[in-house]
């Protein structure tokens, strides 16, 4: 009993500890984000080649701190079982597609075409909006960082239902044409996409996966991945139909 009280005091206080330390983060980071983005938008004159360099490597540098302070919250909560969804009937395609968007409107060095094959008039899904688009964001994000380390001249998400499952699933694919993930991706990262746990060894630059995963287990749903050094690499990923009565 003492032990049981013991790790839950632990635990407690890693949240608390966690969520003080990301507030405290939040707004100087912030500030870099903000700032550096009013200078990227300032008339080409008003800055060198090289300082406009650096200024967008400190913005690049900032947005992915201020990503890696949202997700050591949500690890932490994840991790002490405080994670809460806010659920509602929502329309998948429209979150896919606006995610999609975003990303066509990112200026890469190597611009990733994204080709969407959505089946029509599919179900709503019973999620919480704000996390699935935190989903779809972390994997497509995730599948464009690999198809530029390939090489890869596109990558196709389709969108469909699995209505043999039950419950009946809307099923997302993300295909990396012809990338094989297991040569590029860290030990971390495929383990996670597996299946596996790799808590507590878990690096910081593979939290926004371990997020995602849970986020989907969460809802009942699941992630995978499927790998042909032929053809490429597929990111699965499925969340339950919502059967209203």
């Amino acid at each position: 009993m003492e032990e049981e009280t013991e790790e839950h005091n632990h635990t407690g206080g890693f949240e608390a500890f966690a969520v003080n330390l990301a507030s405290e983060m939040r707004g100087p980071i912030g500030i870099l984000v903000e700032y550096s983005r009013l200078l990227m938008n300032e008339p080409s004159e008003a800055l060198s080649v090289l300082q406009r360099q650096h200024v967008e490597t400190i913005h690049s540098a900032a947005q992915h701190v201020y990503a890696l302070n949202r997700d050591l919250v949500d690890v932490s909560r994840l991790t002490t079982g405080k994670m809460r969804l806010h659920l509602d009937d929502i329309d998948l395609e429209m979150v896919l597609r606006e995610v999609v968007a975003r990303y066509e409107a990112v200026d890469l060095d190597k611009p990733v075409p994204v080709q969407t094959d959505v089946t029509p008039n599919l179900p709503a899904v019973r999620a919480d909006l704000s996390r699935v688009r935190q989903v779809l964001s972390t994997l497509l994000g995730f599948a464009v960082s690999c198809a530029v380390s390939c090489d890869v001249r596109g990558i196709d998400v389709r969108l469909g239902l699995e209505p043999t499952e039950n419950p009946p699933m809307v099923h997302i694919s993300i295909v990396c044409r012809q990338c094989d993930l297991s040569e590029i991706c860290s030990p971390d990262s495929l383990a996670l996409l597996s299946g596996h746990d790799p808590l507590p060894s878990l690096k910081m630059s593979s939290y926004n996966l371990f997020v995602a995963r849970s986020i989907v287990d969460l809802h009942g749903g699941r992630i995978w991945v499927d790998i042909d050094p032929q053809s490429g690499s597929t990111i699965q990923l499925t969340l339950p139909v919502w059967e209203h009565g």
